[in-house]
């Protein structure tokens, strides 16, 4: 949502633009989470230990099938998925301090309240020469990678990477083109 607003402030500024799991907003009953996730953060909001955090969260952010696959974007096949993103995120978890009340509720205000019109978003993709969008096949948008939830960089880091790098150079030789 930030890069959205700040693209379109300073467009000829930005040789590239990637927006990951996201969306151009709208009607909130178009840009509602799913009930799971609802329930989700919410009852995220209402438990004090970290770990008991950790059943409900990593769910949400991933699909099952890929939590149960053997841990090889992590280069750790004898592991789940789940094994290995567990203590990597009971460490955020335990690190971070933890979000009040009316963070989680302004935080799932500002996702269902944003709003980029088709004429902002036409726009931003006349001005920035490479504008790539990524997400999930559970999220329904642009370039999709199948089995793969809303923590892109967690199922996919290393093609994820990948593809930022080249939206980058394609964007920096295509801004360097039209100077």
């Amino acid at each position: 949502m930030i890069s959205l607003e700040l693209a379109t402030l300073i467009a000829p500024h930005v040789a590239s633009l990637s927006l990951i799991v996201t969306s151009a907003g709208g009607y909130f009953w178009n840009d509602i989470a799913p009930w799971n996730g609802v329930v989700s953060l919410a009852r995220m909001t209402f438990i004090e230990k970290p770990e008991d955090n950790i059943p409900i969260l990593l769910p949400m952010l991933y699909p099952q099938e890929f939590l149960d696959a053997p841990a090889i974007e992590y280069d750790q096949p004898s592991l789940t998925n789940y094994e290995v993103l567990k203590p990597m995120v009971l460490r955020r978890l335990t690190l971070a301090r933890p979000q009040l009340l009316m963070g989680a509720l302004s935080q799932m205000y500002g996702c269902v309240g944003h709003y980029v019109s088709k004429e902002r978003l036409a726009t931003i993709a006349k001005s920035i020469p490479k504008v790539k969008i990524l997400i999930g096949d559970d999220d329904n948008l642009f370039v999709v990678w199948k089995g793969t939830g809303h923590g892109i960089f967690g199922c996919r880091s290393k093609e994820a990477n990948v593809f930022l790098t080249r939206v980058m150079l394609e964007g920096r030789k295509k801004s360097m083109a039209v100077e």
